[in-house]
């Protein structure tokens, strides 16, 4: 696969694509920016991600292979990220060099859903949530405690997003078939 940014450059305010570095292993099939560069999600089970080096070119900086195909990609914190995988996994990823995984959820069927934000107001900080084949929108503390069901479909959930909304504050949407 191959990465590409999008931004907008000369007086005219163009839009304008550019390719990013070198082919990567995989197809992406989700990204998230964290500082300095993206992180992308790929269906062969790697995370490839992405810097901005001082001469302005961009580098492939870390590859790690995370065994299942991979499907959504949330960062957490400056550098960190939650995936998840075809493999019913929801995992945890720990920024910079660091290999590090922390295994937040595990569902027997696909996870279709990451996403970071403080959807509890009686904790501090932000949760992870998720949702997947089996129907089910999963919240989970970053350190893998409290994991809670609260809602389940019938139907396979596909996508999961957050978003605040007038007269209802933080709130997940859920889409599925």
């Amino acid at each position: 696969g191959e990465a590409l940014i999008g931004h907008v450059e000369g007086e005219e305010r163009s839009p304008v694509l550019k390719r990013v570095g070198a082919r990567h292993p995989g197809n992406a099939k989700s990204v998230a920016l964290v500082d300095g560069g993206f992180v992308l999600a790929c269906d062969d089970g790697n995370t490839v991600t992405y810097r901005r080096a001082s001469d302005g070119t961009w580098e492939r900086t870390r590859v790690v292979q995370h065994g299942a195909p991979l499907a959504r990609i949330a960062r957490l914190g400056r550098d960190g990220f939650v995936v998840c995988d075809n493999g019913g996994a929801l995992r945890r990823v720990d920024g910079g060099t660091s290999r590090e995984r922390t295994l937040l959820v595990q569902r027997d069927d696909r996870m279709r859903g990451a996403v970071v934000a403080d959807l509890d107001p009686r904790t501090p900080g932000d949760e992870v949530a998720t949702a997947g084949y089996d129907g089910a929108i999963t919240v989970v503390r970053p350190d893998g405690s409290g994991a809670r069901d609260v809602a389940r479909d019938t139907n396979k959930l596909h996508h999961l997003a957050v978003g605040s909304f007038d007269g209802l504050g933080v709130a997940l949407v859920a889409a599925g078939y």
